[in-house]
């Protein structure tokens, strides 16, 4: 299969590699859609070569491992970035298992998305609903984490006002998850910005 590879630390390269088999409790996964995150081109230097990059995904189930339940070949799927974890630390425990230090990622210290084919384990699967489309589903991730930021960090609530600084991918979807929550939400931007602060106002920003 092609696959984009991270083969040296200088050098990125589509190449033909095998295609990947799930073993127990994993999932195969056809490759639908997937995001470029800027962690793909900033952090580039932290993924150790060689890796198949990308974990920003939605595809297909196209077989499933020994052991896995609740999950069927054909399913419209996204994926979290964990591939893999001890399940044994106060982390994994908690459910806070970004957190453990054995913790293997998608696309940085495991085969990622830039492929036809991926797997991963079945506990970081998540069915897409009917009325998501792929393109919209590989967004997931990043989605989760403006959730995570204005849900759960700053906990925001009905008419605060929550300012934005940068209409990035990230920051637009944090805004619309603020205005979601029922913040007045005000985007900022450089010089520049002016077709990201008009797609802000269109996404529903109050004052891009």
């Amino acid at each position: 299969m092609k696959a984009v590879v991270k083969l040296t630390e200088d050098k990125i390269e589509l190449v033909d590699i095998p295609e990947p088999v799930p073993g127990p409790n994993q999932v195969k996964v056809m490759v639908k859609a997937a995001g470029i995150c800027g962690t793909d081109i900033y952090g580039y230097s932290a993924v150790k070569p060689p890796v198949v990059l990308g974990h920003e995904v939605s595809g297909e189930i196209v077989e499933i491992g020994e052991g896995v339940k609740e999950l069927k070949v054909g399913d419209r799927v996204t994926s979290e970035t964990t591939a893999h974890i001890c399940g044994k630390c106060k982390f994994c425990w908690s459910k806070d298992y970004n957190l453990c230090s054995h913790r293997r990622g998608l696309g940085s210290k495991v085969n990622g998305a830039f492929a036809e084919y991926f797997v991963i384990r079945q506990m970081s699967i998540h069915k897409l609903p009917s009325n998501v489309d792929f393109s919209s589903g590989a967004l997931s991730e990043p989605l989760a984490c403006a959730t995570h930021a204005v849900m759960e960090q700053a906990k925001v609530l009905k008419d605060e006002v929550v300012l934005v600084l940068g209409p990035g991918p990230l920051g637009l979807l944090v805004a619309q998850v603020a205005r979601a929550e029922g913040a007045m939400v005000v985007v900022c931007g450089v010089a520049g910005d002016d077709y990201r602060l008009a797609l802000a106002k269109k996404l529903g920003a109050d004052k891009p």
